[in-house]
């Protein structure tokens, strides 16, 4: 679930979770339907909410860590050729794809260091 939430009274728009919007947020579009009045944040159903993470915050991690090239030559293998198209189509990339967990687990990294 995306909750998009609008500040009226400064005219700021700011994106993020149920648990991640700030007070004073007034108007709320959940699951891209605008309700025009405010939601209780507490009564939307956080178990659709899917986490998502960009793939430069992705490999900026692994390159921390001294992996980014050993997880990219995974990548490149000629078994990995589906994986790779994925992943270089793709822009963001959800915290529980297991392609992504599993590539991340062969370079010795725990996920959740990764995709938080």
């Amino acid at each position: 679930m995306k909750v998009i939430a609008i500040d009226t009274t400064e005219d700021i728009v700011g994106w993020g979770t149920p648990t991640g919007l700030k007070s004073g947020f007034t108007e709320y579009v959940v699951n891209g339907a605008y309700t025009g009045e405010e939601t209780n944040i507490s009564q939307l159903d956080v178990t659709a909410v899917i986490k998502e993470i960009t793939k430069l915050v992705i490999l900026d991690r692994l390159d921390a860590l001294g992996k980014a090239e050993d997880a990219v030559a995974i990548l490149e293998l000629p078994q990995n050729k589906k994986k790779k198209y994925r992943w270089d189509c793709a822009t963001i990339i959800s915290i529980d794809d297991t392609d992504v967990i599993a590539i991340i687990e062969a370079v010795g990294v725990d996920p959740a260091v990764i995709l938080y």
